[in-house]
């Protein structure tokens, strides 16, 4: 183990959130009621790039999510009625799972399918041996850090001008939390399964 690494394992060591609310299913699980969790295939790309569009000033390009995908770089989407509502892309190296990209579709937002799909993501990186997890957010956006703090990540670090802007640059603050560890097992077994299939995932 790595200087690296050693910093990272010694912060973000929460357990994820457990299910809460009648009959052990949170609020968020009933409202995301019909939508399906499924792997990322090139052809939901059209769909995909169209959210990532909305959501970001400077998106991904259909190309890149197609260079995502055809280098082993994991992905997945929500899909209700033949509809992407939302995207989650990981990529797993030594050890080590880094979230390249989250994103809710505008009018899905609040029904929990972000925390829902990161969620997923974890539990599916640990599957596969990762040890930490980690990623960049601007500091601006608000809801994703309150997402990432809810689910265990803690601040690591800072890149410097890592954002493009309208105007100039924007700082990436890092986070980053184990996936190892007594406290991981604290997630209900219900939740310890991945709903989608190791098969193209």
């Amino acid at each position: 183990m790595t200087r690296f690494d050693r910093k990272y394992l010694e912060v973000g060591r929460s357990a994820l959130p457990r299910p809460s609310g009648p009959g052990g299913k949170s609020d968020a699980s009933r409202k995301t009621s019909g939508v399906r969790l499924r792997s990322m295939r090139e052809s939901d790309l059209s769909q995909v790039v169209k959210i990532e569009k909305r959501i970001n000033p400077f998106p991904w390009t259909a190309c890149f999510f197609r260079s995502c995908l055809r280098t082993g770089t994991a992905g997945w989407v929500w899909e209700q009625d033949d509809a992407i509502q939302g995207f989650g892309v990981m990529a797993l190296r030594q050890g080590r799972a880094h979230i390249l990209n989250l994103c809710m579709r505008p009018e899905s937002q609040g029904r929990g399918l972000g925390g829902k799909m990161l969620t997923h993501m974890l539990l599916r990186a640990r599957r596969r041996g990762a040890r930490i997890a980690l990623l960049e957010v601007r500091p601006s956006n608000e809801p994703a850090l309150r997402l990432y703090r809810r689910r265990g990540f803690a601040k690591v670090g800072i890149r410097k001008g890592y954002y493009l802007t309208r105007r100039s640059h924007e700082d990436a603050l890092i986070m980053a939390r184990t996936l190892y560890g007594s406290r991981f097992a604290d997630i209900p077994r219900s939740r310890r399964t991945s709903p989608v299939s190791d098969q193209g995932s």
